[in-house]
């Protein structure tokens, strides 16, 4: 080889290096940048409820927009425990309602957990703003055409601080969620083994716990097809709640079932025998002349007594 090749070669290779000298194949070591993984740990409002007790969580989507805060400081007042926050975008459902302006405007006008309910397509690229303006509860839908990666948007939900709950629409079976009902919340950090040893030789690094624990803090069961306050109760979404709490009892987890839609005084001991313990009500409340007695109804409603002919 010519000193001219020599110079050549060495050059070029010098600025590939950056540094004007070779490195050996022989002590090359590849450099693993790790991106930090922060978990925000918070107290969380829900957690000072019980779900051995039946919650009453009034749906803003029937207030009156324009007496928005005195009329939830009315159902605080009157015993809900708490504020059920329905968010559409127009797409996945053929509404519109609000944004999280309206959930930041709420949170110092109340103390009670704000249970967000996103109808939205693509929630991921909202649960942020949600949780930064006072959400205590996200909920999304289990169905693609809202939520593609469930398991992914769900940690992300937990990750931020809030209770993650997944929704069903009334058509929508229960083995779609089956897979984040349960399991260990854990981050990948390397795949490999390959990889695996390079990281433990040359890096400093702690593995994250893995705990064995409900992924899912909520399941909410749509018992109308959402979009409208409103509407009539869907009789067959009752079986679907008392499959769910079997489902629950046999995988051993306790998420928080709550079901949305057409819940009155009348028929809330339907659901409350299925299984569920969380109880979205709309026009039921705020419709209501009197919502301390409306609230206590749903918490109290009963089978009525069948009379003997």
């Amino acid at each position: 080889m010519t000193t001219a090749s020599l110079s050549s070669t060495t050059l070029v290779q010098s600025q590939i290096n950056g540094f004007g000298k070779l490195l050996k194949p022989s002590v090359f070591q590849p450099t693993y940048t790790r991106r930090a993984i922060r978990t925000v740990v918070k107290a969380s409002r829900v957690d000072k409820f019980s779900k051995s007790d039946i919650i009453v969580s009034p749906s803003i989507l029937s207030a009156n927009f324009a007496k928005l805060g005195e009329q939830v400081k009315a159902i605080d007042a009157a015993g809900c425990d708490w504020i059920h926050v329905d968010v559409m975008d127009g797409r996945f459902v053929p509404n519109i309602t609000i944004g999280p302006l309206v959930v930041d405007a709420l949170r110092p006008v109340t103390d009670l957990p704000l249970d967000v309910h996103l109808m939205i397509v693509e929630p991921e690229q909202r649960v942020p703003d949600f949780i930064k303006a006072g959400a205590d509860i996200v909920s999304v839908h289990c169905e693609q055409s809202s939520t593609i990666h469930l398991h992914r948007t769900v940690n992300q939900i937990k990750s931020l601080g809030a209770k993650a709950g997944v929704v069903l629409n009334p058509g929508t079976p229960l083995s779609t969620i089956e897979y984040v009902l349960d399991g260990k919340l854990f981050v990948s950090l390397v795949k490999g083994i390959l990889d695996i040893w390079l990281i433990v030789k040359h890096c400093n690094f702690h593995v994250l716990e893995c705990c064995d624990s409900t992924v899912v803090d909520l399941v909410l069961i749509m018992s109308v097809n959402p979009g409208f306050g409103g509407q009539s109760f869907i009789e067959s979404q009752v079986k679907k709640i008392s499959d769910l709490r079997r489902m629950c009892v046999e995988k051993g987890v306790n998420p928080w079932i709550e079901v949305d839609g057409g819940v009155t005084p009348l028929n809330a001991y339907k659901v409350i025998e299925a299984g569920a313990n969380a109880l979205v009500a709309g026009s039921a409340v705020f419709g209501a002349k009197d919502y301390a007695a409306a609230i206590k109804g749903i918490k109290t409603s009963t089978r009525p007594v069948a009379v003997p002919a």
